[in-house]
This record gives C-alpha cells, structure tokens and sequence, in this order.
C-alpha cells in the first residue's frame, strides 16, 4: 500500500490547500494509494485523518514527524510511505514519481521543477 502523508494546522494555509493536494492526487494518480492528513481539525478532505493533540512545548509542524514511526497511520511492513507539503499542486500525471523505486531506509527529495 502507498501511503501520501500531510500535515495541516490552522495558521499560514486553509483547508482548501488540502482539498486541491488531494483532488489533484485523485485525478493524476493511476495507483492506488490512501491520503493521511495529520490536522488539528476535520474540517479538511482526506482518506484518513489523524488528529493532531497540542501538547507541552513542541511547535505544531514538528508533529509531521511522527510519520517516520513504522506504526504511524496504519503502517504495515512493506508500505511506501510519502510525505508532501499541503502547497503542492499537482496538475498533470504523477504515477511515476509516486512509483519512484526508493530503496528500504532511503529518503528521496524531488526539488523544484522535479528533480
């Protein structure tokens, strides 16, 4: 299973932005895959959303990474895991980026302009 994960929290974006990564990712992707949301409302569109808890002193972006435990979001052994920004608009097909052949324990960063 491939797993796209975000974050969003009240503050520089709305939920729209999430709702356009998301829509964009339906239309242009050909694999299947489940879009998780860590957010600190519901009030966005998502496959799965995973509710952020504010707690102590850790400013709220620093929970994204949370999505490097093995177990965050539903993990299973042998999922593909991607985590994209919510300003990320997708506009044409994106399979074979999100098919990119990434070795185990590997990270991989696309920069502007895709390479």
């Amino acid at each position: 299973m491939i797993r796209i994960f975000t974050v969003y929290f009240e503050g520089k974006y709305t939920p729209k932005y999430v709702t356009n990564l998301y829509r964009g990712l339906k239309k242009y992707c050909k694999v299947p895959f489940e879009f998780v949301c860590l957010s600190d409302t519901n009030d966005i569109e998502a496959d799965r959303i995973i509710p952020i808890y504010k707690t102590g002193d850790i400013k709220i972006h620093w929970h994204k990474l949370a999505f490097f435990s093995p177990l965050f979001g539903g993990q299973q052994p042998g999922d593909d895991i991607i985590i994209m920004d919510i300003d990320q608009v997708v506009v044409s097909d994106i399979t074979d980026m999100i098919n990119y052949p990434v070795k185990d324990d590997e990270l991989y960063l696309l920069k502007d302009g895709g390479t």
